[in-house]
């Protein structure tokens, strides 16, 4: 699992979280991570996860992105999962 995070968004500033590989109990930790960085800087409105590349999202791996849900409802952010198959 590897990840990049980018702030290129038009409309508000945000950060985009590229997730490649699998997303499960041996790589949520450093996604969750990522994700939950980005909310504590709170420089950035929107939060992006791009799946496109993730291959497999196991129950744990599931928990750590309803986490970042959590953390964005209580920042009263946006939390948006793309790329989605």
């Amino acid at each position: 699992m590897s990840h990049e995070v980018k702030s290129a968004c038009s409309a508000r500033p945000c950060s985009i979280v590229h997730a490649e590989g699998d997303i499960n109990w041996m790589t949520s930790p450093d996604v969750r991570a990522a994700i939950l960085e980005l909310f504590e800087r709170g420089s950035e409105k929107r939060v992006i996860v791009d799946l496109k590349g993730a291959e497999h999202i196991d129950s744990i791996g599931a928990s750590v992105l309803l986490e970042g849900f959590d953390a964005a409802e209580k920042r009263n952010m946006d939390f948006i999962l793309m790329g989605l198959h």
